[in-house]
């Protein structure tokens, strides 16, 4: 399962579009991100917490990817870039 997990999230941070899900979100260039999403996540620190073994199932690691993607369509509005990846 981990060397599913490991494909998945290097697939993930390797797509056109990763740049704007590998790292935390800078809060101090948009602070009013965590006014609007409350429990942030990123590429990077999923990968961190499937290799420091905090997931016990791959069902865990689906939760936080799709957080990161909930979390992109909370904050930004239909029709930017962001949105649209």
């Amino acid at each position: 399962d981990k060397r599913m997990a490991q494909q998945i999230i290097s697939k993930l941070m390797l797509h056109d579009a990763s740049p704007l899900f590998n790292e935390p979100v800078d809060t101090t260039l948009i602070p009013d991100y965590r006014k609007i999403v409350r429990t942030p996540m990123d590429l990077r620190t999923i990968n961190e917490k499937l290799e420091s073994g905090k997931y016990t199932s791959v069902y865990q690691m689906d939760v936080d990817i799709r957080l990161v993607f909930s979390n992109c369509f909370a904050y930004n509005s239909s029709g930017t870039y962001a949105y649209e990846q």
